[in-house]
């Protein structure tokens, strides 16, 4: 017997509020706090589904501050 994945289906608003969703940690300390890019983006999915929105694009950063710039911050300014 073979086990089935289960599906989530979503629906999709008419007119739906398109957004992005930029996630980011500096620190491993952040990580270990509950600010993990995971824990990040379950709050960010949850959100999108309570407003009815439909995410476009997802950006991750995992850099510290200590460095100059953040690279998927720009990529999603560039999106």
């Amino acid at each position: 017997m073979t086990r089935r994945k289960k599906r989530t289906i979503r629906k999709v608003p008419r007119n739906p509020q398109l957004c992005v969703k930029y996630l980011r940690v500096s620190s491993k300390e952040q990580e270990r706090e509950g600010f993990s890019i995971p824990a990040q983006q379950k709050i960010l999915d949850d959100y999108e589904v309570r407003q009815g929105m439909v995410c476009q694009a997802t950006f991750e950063d995992i850099e510290t501050a200590k460095q100059s710039g953040r690279t998927a911050f720009g990529e999603m300014l560039n999106f």
